[in-house]
């Protein structure tokens, strides 16, 4: 960019961004480590069928629990009975009340649980045809304890009465403990409604949980902790002995592994916490603006002119625009800038190394990266973010546009030209119309859009099951790596982005859209990993780096292997 009044004016904007989103991080990051109790739960259910089978006393393995670390127990209510359906008949379920399902929790379970040193969760069940006011006495029935988890398949109140679930559980000081992939029906309603007056809980279903060993378990509750804010782990209780063990020193075995690793991992055992009361101000929101429009005008330039009334223009309107759509426009500006800004259409002469310039080009993009993931990271730093409950908007698109401009400016870019011409552009996309289409060109079509299918679909956290062979090397690089990295970023983003590098710097052209395109996918990748705002930063910062120092190795790996080629075949002419 050659005005020097909209390089000054984007270089003082970017500055002001990146001290305040470097503060409200500063903030977050305070906040991430007070949050760092966890609370270890069983099931009061799993406890009798354990001392039945085991025929030791209630009472006893309870202190043999809490003694390995549990620090909770959740208690069901009691069923009241069966109902007489005819009963019911012809009663206007509009005017009436039946609050008759359960009959409350058990007093004695509840002294048995407190007399072993044990805090109680009680898990409610929903009513049926319920209303304000049985909500309100269900409510008020347990505002002495601290948090309640819902059982069976409904939370309170579904389907009508969510609302006044969210307002008795607030006014009563009660934290609805929302259960990670539950499939409560109301849950995520009802989330939405308490405005992050809840702590997550995560729990292995019994059926699951016996076909894991003691180890798998232990690693996915910790993992579930460290990256996705879970505060109450809900253990279920093995059914089954592991070999040379009976069933009681199983469960303790596994109780035991799990508190260490916790506590390995910086955490506490005790009553669960929550993130603490943090968000960004219209001032700091307005500033962060700043920094993500300037990254606009220095990608749009590569486009098209922009002169000093379009720059202020921009800025100012950033300045307006609400923290999420400000935080998508970031996921998609800086990858797609990162990698256009490094390939200029002027090739430099250096007497550097070729594959130490690669290297370094690499570094570049990520460190443009970084700055926009900073401020997707303040951006979204408020509590619902935090938990969870919120989350970023747009996964698909932030994935799907950056891909799209870089291939699209690098095929469409005239040769020593750095701004696109209109004229050199519409040749170009009349001559890809133009081609013929021979069967392996459909075939390769056919493939590569199958792949972005794929690669669409299996972003996010509900698109397709990650099959067999990936969660082995999932698990695999999780046990070598404190953080498992990501495999968009080290196995083809960075790879490419290297080769791509090679390709450029030996003067190649014509490919050089296709390498870039897929290159892109590694700072994608990266943006991508700051927008869980529920993961701490330190975690998505150790995870971009190890995916940054492995895709690099990859990629120098897969050139030295096509050299060696090279050399082969000429020996062999």
């Amino acid at each position: 960019m050659k005005d020097r009044n909209i390089v000054l004016l984007i270089t003082i904007a970017l500055l002001i961004s990146i001290a305040v989103s470097t503060f409200v991080i500063y903030k977050r990051i305070n906040a991430e480590k007070i949050n760092n109790s966890v609370e270890l739960a069983a099931d009061f259910g799993d406890i009798e069928r354990l001392s039945s089978i085991q025929d030791v006393p209630v009472n006893t393995l309870l202190a043999k629990l809490r003694d390995a670390g549990i620090s909770a127990v959740a208690l069901t209510e009691d069923l009241a009975g069966s109902i007489d359906l005819n009963v019911l008949s012809g009663i206007d379920p509009k005017k009436t009340d039946l609050y008759v399902p359960s009959k409350g929790l058990s007093s004695r379970k509840i002294d048995l649980i407190r007399g072993s040193g044990l805090r109680v969760i009680p898990r409610i069940r929903n009513i049926f045809n319920s209303s304000g006011a049985t909500i309100d006495k269900k409510i008020k029935d347990i505002s002495s304890y601290d948090t309640v988890i819902f059982a069976e398949e409904e939370v309170l109140g579904y389907p009508n009465y969510l609302m006044e679930t969210a307002k008795a559980l607030r006014s009563n000081n009660l934290k609805y403990g929302y259960v990670e992939f539950g499939k409560q029906m109301g849950d995520s309603a009802l989330a939405s409604y308490m405005g992050g007056s809840l702590v997550k809980v995560h729990s292995i279903p019994p059926d699951e949980l016996e076909g894991m060993s003691r180890e798998e378990a232990v690693k996915r509750f910790v993992r579930a902790a460290r990256e996705r804010d879970i505060r109450i782990l809900y253990i279920h209780l093995f059914q089954y002995p592991d070999s040379g063990k009976d069933i009681i020193s199983t469960n303790l075995s596994l109780i035991t592994e799990l508190r260490q690793e916790l506590l390995s991992s910086g955490f506490v055992i005790g009553k669960a916490s929550m993130p603490q009361k943090i968000s960004v101000s219209r001032i700091e929101k307005g500033s962060i603006g700043l920094g993500i429009a300037s990254g606009a005008i220095l990608l749009i330039h590569y486009f098209m002119a922009v002169n000093l009334y379009m720059a202020v223009a921009m800025l100012v309107l950033f300045a307006l625009l609400p923290a999420k759509l400000l935080a998508l426009l970031s996921a998609i500006i800086f990858p797609a800038y990162a990698v256009i800004s490094l390939f200029p259409a002027k090739r430099e002469r250096s007497v550097a190394p070729v594959i130490s310039r690669a290297i370094l080009t690499v570094f570049y993009i990520a460190a443009i990266t970084v700055v926009g993931a900073v401020f997707i990271a303040a951006l979204l730093t408020d509590k619902v973010h935090m938990i969870g409950i919120d989350a970023f908007s747009g996964v698909k698109i932030a994935l799907i546009l950056p891909l799209l401009i870089v291939a699209s400016y690098f095929f469409l870019r005239k040769e020593n030209e750095e701004k696109l011409d209109v004229k050199t552009s519409m040749a170009k996309a009349k001559e890809l119309l133009g081609i013929n289409i021979k069967v392996f060109h459909a075939v390769i079509f056919l493939l590569a859009a199958a792949c972005g299918a794929l690669f669409i679909l299996r972003s996010g956290n509900f698109g397709l099951p990650v099959s067999g062979p990936e969660k082995f090397m999932r698990a695999l690089l999780e046990n070598i790596m404190v953080v498992r990295p990501r495999t968009k970023e080290f196995l083809i983003g960075y790879p490419a982005i290297v080769l791509g590098s090679i390709y450029y710097l030996k003067n190649g052209n014509k490919w050089l859209w296709f390498w870039l395109a897929i290159g892109v996918l590694a700072p994608v990748s990266m943006v991508n990993s700051f927008c869980h705002i529920h993961t701490p930063l330190l975690i998505s910062l150790v995870r971009s780096v190890i995916s940054l120092i492995l895709g690099i190795a990859l990629g120098l790996f897969i050139y030295l292997l096509y050299v060696a080629w090279v050399a082969v075949q000429k020996y062999l002419k």
